[in-house]
C-alpha cells in the first residue's frame, strides 16, 4: 500500500547517449567537468529511495560504473568550466592533475549529468575512482543506509503544504513575472499533488493536481520581492489586478509556485518548485491571461491557463489550481 505523501518516478537509464556533459563534485565544493567525447561508458543502478539536496530531489546510485578519458587532447574544459582549490596545477598538467585528484585524493561527493539542453540531474553515491589505461573508472559501491534497490520506481516522502511551515511563496506567472506573498498574508492553503513527479528536462518536482490559496496582500510589505515588466513600483491594487484581471472570476496564468519554507534556523533556506497543471487555449491577443479568447482553429496564439482567481469583498484573493479549478472556486464562493 502506498504511503501518504510518497511521490515517485520510474528509474532512469543514462547509458543511451543522453549525457552530453558530466561534472564531478568534491567534498570541499570543487568540481571538474568532462565533455561528451570523454564519456566512454555509463551504467548506473539506483536505490529506490531518493534524497533531498540543495533544493533538488536526487537519485542515489547503489552500483554501476562510469568510464572517463583523461587524455589532454580530449579535454575541452581546461581552465573554462572548473572550480578548483589549485587551478594552476590543473592548467599546468591537466591529465596528471585529474588522475591525482580523483584517484589519490578522492573525496568525490556526487556527480551531475547534463543533456543536450544543458539541463542536469544530480546523482549521489559512494564513489571510488581507479585508473585503467588512461581512463578514470568511477565505481558506485553499496551502502545499506539507503535501503532497497529492487523496485521499478524511485520515490521520496515529502511534507504537506500548510501555512505554518511557509515563509513565503513566489507566484510565478507564465511570462516569467513573479509576485511574492508572505506567511502573514496567507489566510488558508490546501494543495493536492500528483503522485508521480513531473520530470521536466531531467529536473523533477512535485506537480499540483488541485487546490487553492486564499490570501490578503498587505500594503505594509515595503520590501516585497517582485519581478514585473512594468518599471513602476506597483501598489497593492496593481498587484491584485495582475493576479485577478477582471472584477468577477478571472483566469490566471500561474505556472509554478516557488515555496520557501520556514526551515531550520536563520539562513537555512529550503525552496521547492511546485508545477501547476494547466491548459493552453487559443487567444486573439498575446496579452492574456484573461483577455480575448478565440475558438478559431487557425489561431496560432496560445495562452497558458493555470486556474482561476477572484478578489472578494473583504479584500482577500482566492487562487485555485488544476483541471477542476473553476469548480473549486465556485464552491468556495457559495
Amino acid at each position: 500500500m502506498k504511503q501518504k505523501n510518497t511521490y515517485y518516478l520510474p528509474k532512469a537509464d543514462f547509458g543511451d547517449g543522453q549525457v552530453k556533459k558530466l561534472r564531478l563534485f568534491f567534498d570541499n565544493g570543487d568540481y571538474l567537468t568532462f565533455c561528451e567525447k570523454e564519456i566512454s561508458y555509463i551504467d548506473i543502478n539506483f536505490y529506490d529511495r531518493m534524497i533531498w539536496y540543495n533544493g533538488e530531489i536526487c537519485r542515489v546510485a547503489n552500483s554501476g560504473t562510469i568510464r572517463l578519458s583523461v587524455k589532454e587532447e580530449k579535454h575541452d574544459y581546461k581552465g573554462i568550466d572548473v572550480f578548483l582549490k589549485n587551478e594552476k596545477e590543473y592548467l599546468n598538467d591537466t591529465e596528471a592533475y585529474i588522475k591525482n585528484r580523483c584517484v589519490n585524493e578522492g573525496g568525490i561527493s556526487y556527480i551531475m549529468l547534463f543533456n543536450e539542453d544543458n539541463w542536469s540531474e544530480t546523482i549521489f553515491g559512494d564513489i571510488v575512482t581507479n585508473e585503467e589505461n588512461d581512463c578514470l573508472v568511477l565505481n558506485f559501491n553499496e551502502n545499506d543506509k539507503y535501503g532497497t534497490s529492487d523496485g521499478k520506481n524511485n520515490y521520496i516522502e515529502l511534507n504537506d503544504l500548510s501555512k505554518d511551515i511557509i515563509n513565503n511563496i513566489c507566484l510565478d506567472f507564465e511570462n516569467c513575472e513573479g509576485i511574492n506573498i508572505y506567511q502573514d498574508e496567507i489566510i488558508d492553503i490546501k494543495i493536492e499533488f500528483e503522485e508521480k513527479f513531473l520530470y521536466d528536462q531531467w529536473f523533477m518536482h512535485r506537480s499540483i493536481k488541485s487546490g487553492f490559496i486564499k490570501f490578503r496582500l498587505n500594503k505594509d510589505h515595503n520590501n516585497r520581492t517582485l519581478s514585473l515588466f512594468d518599471d513602476r513600483v506597483p501598489n497593492v491594487k496593481q498587484l491584485e489586478k495582475r493576479i485577478c484581471p477582471k472584477r468577477g472570476i478571472s483566469k490566471h496564468d500561474l505556472c509554478n509556485l516557488y515555496v520557501e519554507y520556514d526551515y531550520a534556523g536563520c539562513g537555512r533556506r529550503r525552496i521547492e518548485q511546485l508545477n501547476i497543471e494547466g491548459n493552453e487555449i487559443r487567444c486573439k491577443t498575446e496579452n492574456c491571461p484573461d483577455g480575448e479568447y478565440s475558438e478559431e482553429e487557425g489561431s496560432d496564439i496560445f495562452c497558458f491557463i493555470g486556474g482561476y482567481s477572484k478578489k472578494l469583498s473583504d479584500g482577500s484573493l482566492i487562487v485555485t489550481f488544476g483541471y477542476n479549478a473553476e469548480k473549486t472556486l465556485k464552491e468556495m464562493l457559495i
